[in-house]
């Protein structure tokens, strides 16, 4: 991603009815900054799903994503420490029920340790 993706990903935003950019979209814009993230995988469908895990390898964390879900741990979106493609597939499974249509992609990740984690949200105050 180059500078001028961040400022027409960001226009298309503003332009939208979702305001937001997605996690997957903030940590591109994060690399480009040098700003280090977890490496991760975004596929639409379960075998893609899979692949990934074995790539990344067990354990992993599994997020449903889409443009309309701003709050993935809350909307129970969310699995941490899966460890086996069983595991992945039942998470899958589970997430798309709940969650219907919105999810529009899953994000595969290694399970990292650390005693960080940075959250940010953000708006504009008129």
């Amino acid at each position: 991603m180059k500078q001028t993706d961040i400022q027409e990903l960001i226009s298309a935003r503003l332009l939208s009815s979702s305001k937001s950019i997605t996690e997957n979209e903030a940590k591109k814009i994060f690399k480009l900054f040098h700003i280090p993230v977890v490496e991760e995988k975004k596929e639409t469908n379960i075998n893609r799903v899979l692949d990934a895990c074995g790539k990344i390898g067990f354990p992993v964390v599994l997020k449903g994503m889409g443009q309309n879900i701003l709050h993935k741990t809350e909307s129970g979106l969310v699995r941490v420490g899966l460890s086996s493609a069983d595991q992945v597939r039942d998470a899958v499974g589970q997430m798309k029920t709940s969650a219907k249509d919105d999810i529009e992609a899953f994000l595969i990740q290694p399970l990292v340790s650390g005693k960080r984690e940075f959250v940010a949200g953000m708006f504009k105050d008129p």
